[in-house]
């Protein structure tokens, strides 16, 4: 790698040890201050596994920024996709999604990363995921199987997915109200809600949710959900009545807002 004038970054300072000038590189790579060689791609791609979130996150820019100008061999970030470091394929399936590639590795990459524990990763990847779904219909066939999978966060990023996707199916979230984990359960209500869906069956479930869910966060989401979509059911305004005198007062709260909005529809 080239040297520089040392009082302004440098590709040199990719293999130094001082995080500061690493992320003063970083920084300058991804605003295409600087000019990447291919071997500072290599290392460029090897930072998609460091250990610090930062690096990561700055080292997937560079190399986006890099892609998108043509600065860059696409194949050596494209052979990352492949790695058997997680953190090294969602970072290239990030850099070259944010560089306008959509191949089906790239795609493959974010499906895979719906499921990792960092919560930035899994929002990340369903950018990725939404944007590829909106036009291919197996993929979101497949959001329909990943909402019922075995891994946790997978399902409720699948069901975020979907609601992010216009899905007005309320069949495709009402599982999920049974689902062990709650915040799966608010996931499928966030779908529900954006639906806007009022058939009968779906207020009865809102109802059963809200009266016995075990978790209050949810209950009270219940609530909120059952005064978005249920305003023009009887038995919806008729539940919401009786949560203006619940317990907790978030839902109690919640039940209130709902019912003031009905009236100030009627005129």
């Amino acid at each position: 790698m080239s040297d520089s004038d040392s009082s302004e970054p440098s590709l040199r300072q990719l293999d130094g040890e001082s995080a500061g000038e690493l992320r003063a590189v970083l920084a300058a790579l991804e605003g295409g201050a600087i000019a990447v060689d291919r071997e500072a791609a290599a290392r460029l791609v090897e930072l998609l596994g460091h250990a610090s979130k930062e690096v990561r996150r700055r080292a997937a820019g560079a190399l986006a920024t890099a892609a998108a100008n043509d600065a860059v061999d696409v194949e050596l970030v494209r052979a990352a996709l492949r790695d058997p470091c997680s953190m090294r394929r969602f970072g290239a399936a990030f850099a070259l999604a944010r560089a306008g590639r959509t191949e089906a590795a790239i795609t493959e990459a974010a499906v895979e990363a719906l499921g990792d524990d960092d919560g930035d990763v899994r929002w990340a990847a369903a950018g990725i995921v939404c944007s590829a779904a909106a036009s291919d219909a197996a993929l979101k066939s497949r959001l329909y199987e990943l909402s019922s999978c075995d891994k946790v966060e997978r399902r409720k990023m699948a069901l975020y997915c979907l609601r992010d996707l216009g899905e007005t199916d309320p069949a495709r979230f009402l599982p999920a109200l049974g689902d062990h984990d709650p915040n799966v359960r608010m996931a499928a209500l966030a779908g529900i809600g954006r639906a806007g869906n009022a058939a009968e069956h779906v207020i009865d479930a809102l109802i059963a949710l809200a009266r016995a869910d075990g978790v209050a966060g949810v209950r009270r989401a219940a609530v909120g959900v059952l005064g978005m979509v249920g305003l023009h059911s009887v038995r919806a305004r008729q539940a919401l009545e009786k949560f203006c005198d619940d317990p907790d007062a978030n839902a109690a709260r919640a039940a209130r807002a709902a019912l003031a909005r009905y009236e100030s529809t009627r005129g």
